[in-house]
């Protein structure tokens, strides 16, 4: 072989890996994952400025919870992403909300292809098969039920549903087990409410 040809493969195989490491690294907030790359609220106020952020708490086990938060709107796309903290301010998880409190919604993708705003239906043929919820209106209302072996509890991002109109859907509201494939809820405007993801340390 060559020296001409040696170079060549050299300069193809150094280019190829920069491009790799390029892709694998690149963080442009596009995906909900993305945001859980920030692993403090020091790197998060770095990153986005105190002017997007807003202070508060999240409340969880039925108020029984109490956990400081910082709640982000994302300057460059509108993402409104919540940061769940530890004692020490480092990222425990983050979460997005489909409602926000302005009654607007947004829409947010999982690399995986979950999203905020994502049917029933579309959730069912995602899912591969049939699943299992709770019914609405309560606490643990829209809970996927986490014993199910399904695409949806083996994700990394997991989910909460939320009917939008409640009316001529009683039997839905309440301690009640709903599944996906349930015919009386084929016109329910049934979508998923929330993405969450707890951050490893």
């Amino acid at each position: 072989m060559s020296k001409l040809s040696l170079s060549l493969i050299t300069m193809l195989l150094f280019t190829t890996i920069i491009f790799a490491n390029e892709n694998k690294t690149k963080v442009d907030f596009s995906k909900f994952e993305h945001y859980a790359t920030i692993k403090t609220k020091k790197a998060l106020i770095a990153k986005f400025g105190k002017a997007n952020l807003i202070d508060g708490v999240q409340y969880y086990a039925e108020g029984t919870v109490v956990v400081n938060s910082t709640t982000l709107k994302n300057p460059n796309n509108g993402h409104v992403v919540i940061y769940d903290w530890d004692d020490n301010f480092k990222t425990s998880s983050i979460k997005a909300n489909y409602i926000l409190k302005n009654s607007k919604t947004q829409k947010i993708k999982a690399k995986n292809g979950l999203y905020l705003g994502m049917s029933l239906s579309a959730l069912r043929k995602w899912n591969g098969a049939n699943f299992k919820f709770s019914g609405f209106g309560w606490d643990f209302g829209g809970n996927i039920h986490s014993s199910q072996k399904c695409r949806i509890t083996k994700s990394s991002v997991s989910i909460d549903l939320h009917l939008l109109n409640e009316n001529g859907y009683g039997f839905a509201l309440g301690d009640v087990e709903l599944n996906a494939d349930d015919k009386r809820l084929k016109n329910a405007k049934i979508v998923v409410s929330q993405l969450k993801l707890y951050v490893r340390k």
